[in-house]
Order: structure tokens, then C-alpha cells, then sequence
């Protein structure tokens, strides 16, 4: 179906002149380079004065969510209005308990707010299944989970537990290794030199990164040895009580700290959109984003089920998520004013693992076997990301936030290019707009606020 076809007009559309909305769920990656790339396509099509812009988001700040099992807690979020205002885009506080999509509204607690294009980029969430005992299991999925971890690890080095303390962290998938193996020096900060620091990684199927190649695998399961990081597959946690921890192959024992990054899924309200198209609750999209079978509607980010080249899903990371959020806001605005929108493709997919003080991995390719570095030298290459790549521009500059929103060339010959750059993990590019972005661009602006 084309696009254009996706929206007809409601009754307080009506007219050439009148203002129509486009509401973006979600604060996350999708859902703010949704809401930059719209602002750029309304004043792209001279639309600023017909197209209001709204997304809808709990909170006032985009978490950045890939950084959520590091320390740094200040720099892990960016206030939404350092990046919405300037490009005239409208932040509505709230969380969209309902929606629905046939008469074009959504309930926000008590509220309820019409639409005229909507673009779902809610995202996902790891939950903790039902276990036995009254211990807490943390999380890595949002902020508030990275700074209650962070205060959960100060508060063992106050305590002065000796001679061991243990962290379990249950996944062997991106989030489980990087928070595994980046909590061998976190622990060790916190507790000091004197404390022996155990950290334990379960994993459910028989072998850690599953999402890896074996050539990859052999890199990541060196670098766990090398850190001390013990291992156990085929096995889950079945209780946590206060300071032990029991698995499914037999083993209790004591541990302060549990850390749960499995099962990613997308909460149920999505259900009420359209049905799951996978186990993980994702929504099936066409090659423009719009959602399958539903009016008015595109999904975008860890919500999507979308293919990015023709014969691999993208999967649950910023990666797709930004340019899926660019695409899915172009697209509503055009299907709006009659325009036929673009296509997604992403054929370049780069993985660039954390594996704490061992160094990182990166890969190209989808199969995540070709390595291109490894150790120290691949270093250089996720700083950049998680300091860098993953941040909107911090100036409050439109042109720079436009600059940033540009639709991306998803030509392979474009992604063969960006390949070759970054094969070399020491020689990041630089953020696309040249505006900055990252910890210390954050730390100014919030500096120079107005007391």
C-alpha cells in the first residue's frame, strides 16, 4: 500500500489549512530522530504552521540506554529539551496507558490525545521472571535501574564486606557481557583493593554470545578468562534470597549483587496496536515502517520487526533504532501531505562489544564473525560510540539538529564505504553534524543553564 494512502483526514483535519498532528510514543533513540527527522521534513515541505509535533514520554529525558551498565550515572541522560524546543517540537509528560488506532486517540492517563500520524517507538524492557525469595535483582534497562546499581556498589565498599563479594549477572547476550565484565572493575572500585571481587555469568543456552560467531566467540570467551569471570550455561536462577543466589544446576551461594539483562521484550500495550509478529512482542512493518494492517501508524526502534537488506531483522539496539526512528518520522509527515515517503535499508551492521578493562570486539557483518579488532585496539572505537555516536547534538542549534536528522544513504555501496572507516577502530568519523555531542558537551550546557 502506499503510504499516501495511510491517512485519510479527520473530521478536525478538514480543510487545506488546518493543523494536524503527528504524536511520537516514546523518548528513546526511535522516538526523538523520529521527532527530529519530522521537524526536518515539516520545514523541508514549508509545513511549520500545519504539522504540530508532539512525543509523548514519561519522563524529560532520553536515556542513553547502551551506557546503562557504566558508572558515569550524570552522563547516561540528555534533557529532552536540549534537543525538542529548538526544532519546534513539543514535549507532552505522560504515559499512554491505551491506544485506539480506529479512532485515532490515545489515553494518557486521564487525558485523551488525538492524532493524525503516530509513530510507536516505545521500545523494550528485560523483566525478571517470578522466583523464589525476597532479594532484589537489578537492572540495566533504565536510568533509574543504572542509579539505583550504582548506589547499590557504593553502598557494599561502605559496608566493608570482606574478604568476598560476588555479582551475578544473569544473560550472555551484549548487555550480559558488557555489564559482566565492566563489573569486575566497578566492584573492585567499590569495595577496594583488599576485598576479592567474584563475578558470575549465567546463561540460560549452552554457550555465551549466542549472537556471535564462533571466530568472535573465541575472542569473547578469552577475554572472560582473562578477567576472572566465571561462567555457567545451560543453567538459570531459580532464587534470590538477600545475599545468596540459587541455580538451576544445584549451586547456591553467597552473592551481594544480582544483575538480570535477560529476555528483552516489548511491553504489552503494544498489543493494542497490532499483534505480535515474534516472541519478543515486536510488530511486523513494511519497508516504510508503517505498521502492517493498521491505519496511520509506524513503529520504530526495539518495537519494529523490519527487515534492514532484504534478509536479516534488525535487531534490538540504537543502531537501527536511529535511523529507523529518522525514516518512520519522515514518513508519517509525508504520508500526511501526500508524498510517497522512503524506504528503509541499513546494509552496514558494526557490533562493538565492551569487554571492560580486557578491552572490546568489534565486528561487520550480521553473522558477527568478521572481527576487525579486538583487545585494546578496539577500544578506541566503542568510546567513540558510547561517548560520541549515540548523542544528539548539545549546541540547542536547529541547523545542527537538522544536520544530524538527515536521512541516511542506505546504499550498499555507502555501507562498503563505512565499513572501510571503520575497520579501523582508532580513527572514528566524526559526528555528523560537527556539532558537539557526548559527556563534557552535556556537562557545559547544563553549566551554562540559567541559574
Amino acid at each position: 500500500m502506499d503510504p499516501a494512502t495511510h491517512l485519510a483526514p479527520s473530521d478536525r483535519t478538514t480543510g487545506a489549512e488546518s493543523t494536524r498532528r503527528l504524536v511520537i510514543v516514546g523518548g528513546g533513540f526511535a522516538g526523538v530522530w523520529a521527532a527530529l527527522s519530522a521537524a526536518r521534513r515539516r520545514r523541508e515541505l514549508a509545513l511549520d504552521d500545519r504539522l504540530s509535533i508532539v512525543v509523548v514520554s514519561p519522563d524529560e529525558f532520553l536515556g542513553l540506554r547502551p551506557r546503562f551498565y557504566e558508572a558515569d550515572i550524570p552522563s547516561l541522560r540528555v534533557e529532552l529539551d536540549f534537543v525538542l524546543p529548538p526544532v519546534g517540537v513539543e514535549h507532552h509528560r505522560g504515559r499512554v496507558t491505551a491506544v485506539d488506532t480506529a479512532g485515532k486517540t490515545l489515553v494518557i492517563g486521564t487525558e485523551r490525545m488525538p492524532y493524525d500520524a503516530l509513530v510507536w517507538a516505545v521500545g523494550s524492557e528485560s523483566v525478571a521472571p517470578e522466583m523464589a525469595g525476597d532479594g532484589v535483582i537489578h537492572g540495566v534497562d533504565t536510568y533509574a535501574q543504572a542509579q539505583a546499581l550504582e548506589d547499590h556498589l557504593r553502598g557494599l565498599g561502605a559496608a566493608g564486606r570482606a574478604p568476598v563479594t560476588t555479582a551475578v549477572v544473569v544473560g550472555a547476550g551484549f548487555t550480559g557481557l558488557e555489564t559482566a565484565t565492566e563489573l569486575v572493575s566497578r566492584l573492585g572500585d567499590a569495595v577496594g583493593p583488599d576485598v576479592t571481587v567474584r563475578v558470575v555469568l549465567v546463561e540460560k543456552g549452552p554457550r555465551v554470545a549466542p549472537e556471535y560467531g564462533p571466530t568472535a566467540r573465541v575472542e569473547i570467551e578469552r577475554a572472560l578468562r582473562e578477567l576472572g569471570v566465571e561462567v555457567r550455561t545451560s543453567c538459570v536462577v531459580t532464587a534470590r534470597d538477600r545475599d545468596t543466589v540459587s541455580l538451576s544446576n544445584g549451586e547456591t551461594f553467597p552473592a551481594e549483587t544480582l544483575v538480570w539483562t535477560a529476555g528483552l521484550r516489548v511491553g504489552d500495550l503494544s498489543s493494542g496496536v497490532a499483534p505480535a509478529a515474534d516472541a519478543a512482542g515486536r510488530l511486523d512493518v513494511d519497508d516504510r515502517l508503517a505498521v502492517v494492517g493498521v491505519s496511520a501508524v509506524w513503529a520504530a526502534g526495539d518495537v519494529a520487526r523490519v527487515c534492514v537488506d532484504g534478509s536479516h531483522h534488525a535487531v534490538m539496539s540504537c543502531q537501527h533504532a536511529m535511523p529507523q526512528g529518522k525514516v518512520a518520522g519522515h514518513n508519517a509527515v509525508d504520508a500526511l501531505f501526500g508524498h510517497p515517503g522512503v524506504t528503509y535499508e541499513q546494509h552496514l551492521y558494526v557490533t562493538t562489544l565492551d569487554l571492560g578493562a580486557w578491552g572490546a570486539i568489534s565486528t561487520i557483518g550480521f553473522d558477527r564473525d568478521e572481527v576487525t579488532a579486538v583487545g585494546p585496539a578496539a577500544k578506541p572505537m566503542k568510546r567513540f560510540v558510547n561517548t560520541t555516536l549515540i548523542y544528539p547534538p548539545l549546541d540547542g542549534n536547529e541547523a545542527s539538529l537538522f544536520a544530524a536528522a538527515a536521512l541516511a544513504d542506505g546504499s550498499e555501496e555507502t555501507a562498503a564505504a563505512r565499513a572501510r572507516v571503520l575497520r579501523n577502530a582508532g580513527a572514528a568519523p566524526r559526528a555528523i553534524s560537527g556539532a558537539p555531542t557526548g559527556p563534557e558537551a552535556l556537562a557545559a550546557r547544563r553549566a551554562a543553564r540559567p541559574a
